[in-house]
């Protein structure tokens, strides 16, 4: 078979090169068309929702046909994830009264059935783990539910890197490094997505450049896609999470397209984010 014949049979296979809606259209037009196989970085200061985010995007990934999400939570455990997500949704929905996480999570909120019933359609397509910190055991997890469900398009999201246990191996820049390499190795074997958050270096958001990630090093070089998320000076307010909060979402390396940044309004008392 000749260099053109391959060529042509990996792109004609729909498995080479499909790209996933992520519900934001400038984040999809920037990624090339949806989010693409290949690891993603995604970098923020404390406090500024990259875990609403990420999260708000693998319930709009879950939403597809045939697509499953991993989702590792190192932080939250996964009832208060799911608090935010059935929070977005009492926003969202007109005929619901809107709620925030805080009252779902501490029983606030009457007749819950109702919420998760619109929760339902994504409730069997994201899988929710967070009782795991070893980076042996993530990559074993993932590397078994891709095994699991090779008829689905998979996505796996870590939340996040620098909360990932790797033994004994010398400072936190090496065992990153480590780490970094081992994501992008599976994201290449399996052909999927895969994002992980990552912190900032204390003056990583005034930068503004791929050295603002911390520990970076690997993360820089190996990542194909690196963000950053800030707030616009503009429009800080008191209480961080309210409606005048605007945040934004900028594409420091794109391996395989142009760079570019979206704004996003955060409405942090409903867990969510809308694209302007």
């Amino acid at each position: 078979m000749t260099t053109k014949e391959q060529f042509k049979n990996f792109i004609e296979n729909e498995n080479n090169i499909r790209k996933i809606r992520t519900g934001f259209n400038k984040l999809d037009d920037i990624y090339g068309g949806g989010l693409p196989t290949g690891l993603t970085i995604l970098g923020a200061n404390t406090g500024l929702g990259k875990t609403t985010f990420v999260l708000q995007l693998a319930d709009t990934i879950a939403k597809e046909p045939n697509t499953k999400v991993l989702f590792f939570s190192l932080e939250l455990s996964k009832y208060e994830l799911l608090a935010k997500s059935l929070s977005r949704i009492s926003y969202f929905e007109e005929e619901l009264t809107s709620h925030t996480p805080n009252e779902f999570i501490s029983n606030g909120v009457e007749d819950l059935d109702t919420y998760f019933a619109k929760y339902e359609v994504i409730d069997n397509n994201i899988h929710l783990i967070d009782d795991t910190k070893s980076l042996n055991y993530i990559l074993k997890d993932i590397n078994d539910f891709c095994e699991e469900n090779t008829n689905d398009k998979i996505v796996v999201i870590i939340d996040y890197l620098q909360y990932i246990r790797c033994g004994n191996i010398g400072n936190d820049k090496q065992a990153i490094d480590i780490i970094t390499r081992e994501l992008k190795t599976l994201a290449n074997r399996f052909n999927i997505p895969i994002i992980a958050i990552s912190s900032l270096s204390r003056d990583g958001a005034k930068r503004n450049d791929t050295t603002s990630f911390k520990e970076s090093g690997s993360i820089e070089y190996t990542a194909d896609y690196l963000l950053i998320m800030y707030q616009k000076e503009q429009t800080r307010t008191l209480t961080f999470g309210n409606a005048n909060d605007t945040l934004t979402l900028e594409f420091l390396k794109n391996r395989f397209g142009c760079k570019g940044q979206l704004d996003l309004k955060y409405y942090g008392n409903y867990a969510t984010f809308i694209e302007l």
